[in-house]
């Protein structure tokens, strides 16, 4: 205490007025600014989570939805000729011609159904294949006609047309009778397109969206690089995902093209078929506004820094200036200059107040002072009359006649 005591008497006052705006005004406008900043990037990085978190949502249930649908419209297809009158066999109601025409009926009406097949367990029934249909597909059915034949579940398939790269699912559903058994199975082959334009909306600009399956391995990556696809299957949103299928949103590191890039990811299940969607952000791109604020915020704050800086040094130099003044005046007085007067400040009315007291106490000062040099002069002059009637006194007249003749 003692010592910044000693370094305060020591600065001018001018440094010290500075110190003091700086202290009670620019540290507290830095510091909210650091404050404002840190808040609105709290706001903004939630704000992106929230987008993230929507997008992965909504495509999920949309996708859950459509395929849940093309499911029920399976179901009732097989339903509806379990339902003929129960005196024919399974395999002549396969046979029937009218069942074949519904068949063709229910393509018609579902133009996003490429391939459809009405199977008994032992794989006979109708079966409405293109015959160009894409070998991947083939395969894919028979696999899901196979699994839900033993497990008497639904199953799906997802399958990536390699001539077109075209996402379809193969869809297989057991249908029962009253007695529970499995009677015959329907599959069909179905075009995930209004998915795959959902997913390419979402997937504009800097966000990708995948789809993953249930232990993690990539179904659908679009154009993603193949470092990214295996980066992604690796990464710790995929792998807390398969621990336990629930939405989550986290950062993590990805491969993109041989760069390590951090990416902000939001993993949603899909219901119906136990796949995820992923929908990911580079954090560079996801945070962009939270930059911008951060930009902007920083060069207002800098902007009014700079003006309170500018403003507390104008300030504190005037202020100094009056000061000084001031105390030129008092040391001019001191000298014998008692006739200084000092002009008004405007900065306050303290200060011209001060200024006028110096001039009414210069003005008294030369007052007294005339006062005193007229009574100094007066008593010099009385003196001077004392000692000449002095000398006339003791003197003879005729010698001080001579003495003034002299003199003159």
């Amino acid at each position: 205490m003692t010592a910044l005591r000693d370094i305060t008497r020591r600065l001018p006052l001018s440094r010290l007025i500075f110190a003091f705006l700086l202290v009670v005004g620019i540290v507290p406008l830095a510091l909210s600014s650091v404050l404002l900043i840190q808040q609105n990037r709290e706001i903004l990085e939630s704000q992106e989570r929230s987008y993230l978190t929507r997008a992965a949502e909504t495509l999920s249930v949309e996708l859950s939805s459509y395929l849940a649908a093309t499911r029920r419209q399976l179901q009732q297809l097989g339903g509806a000729l379990l339902a003929t009158p129960p005196t024919r066999s399974v395999d002549s109601k396969l046979r029937s011609s009218w069942f074949g025409d519904y068949l063709e009926d229910f393509l018609i009406s579902n133009p996003n159904v490429v391939a459809l097949r009405v199977l008994s367990g032992r794989g006979e029934g109708p079966d409405l294949t293109p015959e160009d249909l894409s070998p991947a597909i083939k395969t894919a059915m028979d696999g899901s006609f196979q699994a839900v034949v033993d497990t008497n579940d639904r199953s799906y398939r997802f399958v990536v047309v390699p001539e077109t790269s075209e996402p379809l699912t193969v869809i297989a559903v057991p249908i029962f009778d009253a007695a529970g058994t499995a009677q015959l199975y329907v599959e069909a082959a179905v075009r995930l397109r209004p998915m795959e334009v959902l997913f390419q909306q979402e997937a504009q600009g800097d966000a990708g969206v995948f789809l993953i399956q249930r232990d993690g391995s990539m179904l659908w990556s679009g154009s993603a690089a193949p470092d990214t696809v295996q980066s992604l299957e690796a990464s710790r949103l995929v792998r807390d995902f398969v621990d336990s299928p629930l939405s989550m949103t986290q950062e993590y590191f990805l491969l993109s093209e041989g760069k390590r890039e951090r990416i902000l990811g939001r993993a949603s299940p899909v219901p119906e078929t136990g796949w995820g969607v992923v929908v990911q952000k580079p954090s560079s791109a996801a945070y962009i506004p939270v930059r911008e604020m951060i930009g902007k915020t920083a060069l207002s704050t800098a902007v009014l820094l700079g003006l309170a800086f500018l403003l507390a040094g104008m300030l504190s130099r005037r202020l100094g200036l009056s000061i000084q003044r001031l105390s030129d005046g008092a040391a001019e007085m001191a000298s014998g200059n008692f006739g200084l007067r000092l002009e008004g400040s405007d900065l306050g009315r303290e200060l011209d107040e001060l200024a006028g007291n110096f001039n009414r106490m210069s003005g008294y000062v030369e007052e007294y002072v005339g006062q005193l040099k007229d009574a100094a002069q007066l008593n010099r002059e009385l003196f001077i009359g004392v000692l000449r009637a002095f000398a006339a006194a003791i003197l003879p007249t005729s010698w001080i006649a001579s003495c003034a003749r002299a003199r003159r």
